[in-house]
C-alpha cells in the first residue's frame, strides 16, 4: 500500500471513531481530550499507576494490580503501552511480594527508548529497565536493583537526563532517638546512576527533617539541573505527624551538590499535595493546597528557584475535599513550547456531586481556564501526566468504586488514559548516534539460538541478594557468586594436602 493510501485510510479510520463516538487517543484534537480508556480491563483491582511518553509520541503506563486468581494474593507490576493505535493487553512484568503490598511504581524513558522503572516490593524500592520493544515481556527487564536501604520505604519517583543518567528519589523511614515529633516518620534520598543502573551512587538523605517527608516528585530540566519536591509533617506509613509545609532542592551539577531546602508556607495553612512544573528558561512552578480550604495556590520562580513570588490563588478549581493522611498528590509536565501543563483532582463549582480529573495550562504569565478530562462518582485519585514528541499529551488516574472506596479486599479500582495535544509544536526525535561497524570476519553458519522464558523474579531473592545496594554491587555480586568455586578450591587443596601427609607417613 502506497503512502498516499495508508494517510487516507488514517484519515478514515480517525473520521469513523469520531462519528461512533469512541474516539481514542489517536484521534484527540489539539486543544480537547480524547474519550478516556480503561486499560486495566483484564486485570484484578488496579491502582497506583504512572505514565511515561517516548519522543514518537508512544505511551507507556505502568501499575500496581494483584492476581486474578482468588486463591493467590500475588502483588504484581503491569505494564501496558500506547503504539499510536491500540493499547496493548496489560501483562505483568514483575512479580514484586505477596500478601497484599502497594508497589507505588514510577516510570520514566529515556532517549535511547528504554523504559526504566522504580517500584515498591515489600518495604523496599527496586530498581528495573527494559528496552521499550519488548517491556510487555518479563525476561526483558533487568535484574532488580535495591535503590532503598533496610528501613521500609514507600513513595518513590524516577528521571533520566540528556545524558542517559538516571536520578532517582524515594521516602524511607528514619529512626533517630531524640526524635519525639514525628517518630519514625521519613526523610527523602537521593541517587543516581551514570552507566545505565550497573552502579549506583551513595544515598544522600536531602530533607533531613524531624518532621517526617512523603511524596517526593523529580523533574529534569532542560540544563540537566535536577529538582525535586516534596512534603514536610506526616507520615502515612508510620501513622504518625501533621502537615506542616512542603519543600523544594535543587542540583545544578548532576546530582553532586544540592541546595539547602525551600519551605513552603502560607498564612492559609500548610502547603501540600505539592506538584512542580518547569517552565521556560530558568522558571519553575510549584502548585498546591492547603487542608483546611479548597483552594489551589501556585508560586513561580525565574531564577531556578533561588526565589519565589508569593503565593496566589488559581482561579476556577474547587479542590477536592482534604483528608487525613492523604495519600494524594498533583502532577505536572512541560511541552515544548514550556508551557506548563497540570491535572488535579476537583469540580468546577461546590455544588458538583461528582469529581473530576482537571487539566489547567501555566503560559509563563497566566493560568487557562480549567477542562475538564474525566467526571464520575467513582472518585478518580492519583492524576499523573507526561508529555512526549514534543506535544503528545496524556493523563492517567485510577477510580474507587463508590461502593468500596475504602475496602481493598473487595474493590474494583481501574486504571484510565486519556490523551491531547498542545498547541506547541512536535519535536522530531533526534536518533542516539551509531557507531561506525568495523569489518570482521564472516563467522560459520551455527544452529539460531531459542529464547528460554524466565519466570519473573521477586524482589529479595535470589536474583538479587538483599545487601547488595552500594555502588560495589557489581564487585560484590561476583565475589559472592565465586563462593562456591572458593570453597570447591580449598576443599581439593585440603584433600591434597591430607593425601600426601599420609603418603609420606607411611
Amino acid at each position: 500500500m502506497d503512502k498516499q493510501r495508508v494517510r487516507w485510510v488514517l484519515i478514515g479510520l480517525a473520521l469513523l471513531g469520531v462519528l461512533l463516538g469512541v474516539s481514542g487517543p489517536v484521534s484527540a484534537q489539539r486543544g480537547s481530550w480524547s474519550k478516556p480508556v480503561m486499560i486495566s480491563t483484564n486485570t484484578a483491582s488496579s491502582w497506583w499507576q504512572d505514565v511515561a511518553v517516548d519522543d514518537y509520541g508512544r505511551a507507556y503506563v505502568v501499575w500496581n494490580s494483584g492476581s486474578s486468581v482468588e486463591s493467590d494474593d500475588s502483588d504484581l507490576l503491569m505494564y501496558s503501552m500506547w503504539d499510536g493505535q491500540i493499547w496493548s493487553e496489560a501483562r505483568d512484568i514483575v512479580f514484586t511480594a505477596r500478601g497484599g503490598w502497594t508497589i507505588r511504581p514510577a516510570i520514566a524513558v529515556s532517549k535511547d527508548n528504554t523504559l526504566h522503572v522504580t517500584y515498591r516490593g515489600y518495604t523496599m524500592i527496586y530498581y528495573t529497565q527494559s528496552p521499550a520493544s519488548g517491556a510487555e515481556n518479563a525476561a526483558s527487564w533487568t535484574i532488580h536493583h535495591r535503590i532503598s536501604g533496610s528501613s521500609a520505604a514507600y513513595y518513590s519517583d524516577i528521571a533520566v537526563d540528556s545524558k542517559g543518567h538516571i536520578h532517582v528519589v524515594w521516602s524511607e523511614q528514619v529512626t533517630l532517638e531524640d526524635n519525639t515529633v514525628c517518630p519514625n516518620c521519613s526523610d527523602i534520598f537521593y541517587r543516581y546512576s551514570t552507566d545505565r543502573g550497573k552502579t549506583w551512587s551513595a544515598p544522600r538523605n536531602l530533607a533531613e527533617s524531624d518532621f517526617g517527608s512523603v511524596k517526593p516528585q523529580i523533574r529534569i530540566d532542560r540544563h540537566d539541573g535536577i529538582h525535586v519536591v516534596w512534603e514536610e509533617g506526616e507520615d502515612w506509613y508510620a501513622h504518625e505527624g501533621y502537615p506542616v509545609a512542603s519543600a523544594y532542592v535543587h542540583s545544578l551539577d548532576g546530582g553532586s551538590t544540592w541546595s539547602e531546602p525551600t519551605f513552603f508556607s502560607s498564612v492559609w495553612g500548610p502547603p501540600q499535595e505539592l506538584t512542580l512544573g518547569l517552565g521556560r528558561e530558568n522558571e519553575l512552578v510549584v502548585v498546591w493546597r492547603v487542608p483546611a480550604d479548597n483552594t489551589l495556590f501556585y508560586q513561580h520562580s525565574t531564577d531556578n528557584g533561588a526565589s519565589w513570588s508569593p503565593p496566589l490563588p488559581i482561579p476556577g478549581v474547587v479542590a477536592k475535599d482534604w483528608t487525613a493522611w492523604s495519600l494524594d498528590s498533583y502532577d505536572a509536565a512541560t511541552d515544548s513550547g514550556g508551557n506548563v501543563h497540570l491535572v488535579v483532582l476537583g469540580r468546577l463549582s461546590p455544588s458538583e456531586e461528582s469529581l473530576s480529573v482537571l487539566h489547567l495550562v501555566w503560559n509563563g504569565t497566566t493560568w487557562s481556564s480549567p477542562v475538564r478530562v474525566f467526571t464520575s462518582l467513582d472518585p478518580p485519585e492519583w492524576p499523573r501526566i507526561a508529555i512526549g514528541g514534543g506535544n503528545q499529551i496524556y493523563a492517567t488516574w485510577f477510580t474507587r468504586d463508590r461502593e468500596h472506596i475504602h475496602d481493598t479486599e473487595h474493590a474494583q479500582y481501574q486504571i484510565w488514559c486519556a490523551s491531547s495535544q498542545s498547541a506547541s509544536p512536535a519535536q522530531t526525535p533526534i536518533p542516539p548516534p551509531t557507531s561506525t561497524p568495523t569489518p570482521t570476519a564472516t563467522p560459520l553458519a551455527t544452529a539460531t539460538p531459542t529464547a528460554t522464558p524466565y519466570p519473573t523474579l521477586a524482589p529479595g531473592g535470589t536474583a538479587l541478594p538483599d545487601g547488595l545496594y552500594t555502588e560495589s554491587d557489581d564487585l560484590l555480586r561476583l565475589l559472592i557468586g565465586l563462593v562456591p568455586v572458593l570453597v570447591l578450591v580449598v576443599a581439593i587443596f585440603a584433600i591434597r594436602f591430607g593425601w600426601l601427609r599420609r603418603s609420606s607417613g607411611r
